[in-house]
This record gives C-alpha cells, sequence and structure tokens, in this order.
C-alpha cells in the first residue's frame, strides 16, 4: 500500500509537430482511440437529466397523491359527520313523534 503513495510515474508530455510529416498517422489514430461519438460526448448530461427529472417527477407525485389523500379523509370525515347529525335528528324525530 505504500508503494501506491511514494511511486508515483510522470508520463512526458506529448508534443506534435504543426507540418505534416510522418507522424499524421499517429494523430488520426489519437482521433481514433477517442472515438467522439454522440453517446460519449452527451449522455453523461442526457443520464442526468433524465435521473433527476426522474426522481423530481416521483417525488411530486407522491407529493400530490399524500396531499389528495389528506383531502379525501377531510371529505368523508364531514359526510360522516353529517351523515351522524341527519340520523341523531331522525332518531329525535321519531322518540317525539
Amino acid at each position: 500500500m505504500l508503494k501506491f503513495f511514494t511511486r508515483r510515474t510522470i508520463k512526458p508530455p506529448v508534443i506534435s509537430r504543426l507540418t505534416s510529416t510522418a507522424n499524421t498517422v499517429t494523430s488520426s489514430t489519437r482521433m481514433d482511440a477517442k472515438k467522439l461519438t454522440v453517446w460519449n460526448v452527451y449522455g453523461t448530461p442526457l443520464t442526468n437529466l433524465f435521473l433527476w427529472g426522474s426522481i423530481t417527477y416521483i417525488s411530486l407525485q407522491v407529493v400530490w397523491w399524500k396531499l389528495e389523500f389528506a383531502e379525501l379523509i377531510e371529505e368523508t370525515d364531514n359526510k360522516v359527520a353529517n351523515l351522524e347529525k341527519e340520523i341523531g335528528l331522525l332518531k329525535k324525530n321519531r322518540i317525539h313523534a
């Protein structure tokens, strides 16, 4: 483990010529080595956009469901309270009639 921290290899910088020489073959192979594709250029940003978009959509959907459920509970509680009042009034009217 100490070898990893103590030995460091430094690569010499690559010097390319400004004029066309026999090195043109190596410069074209450098471009082939990178192989710039659409996925290599735009893959990471699109993946991040998809990931964060999905997280945001699902989070907002969960919040929406919770709010809708709370509203549904409130509505049913109000209906139950109104029905209990009606039952109480019907019992009073039946006893007095």
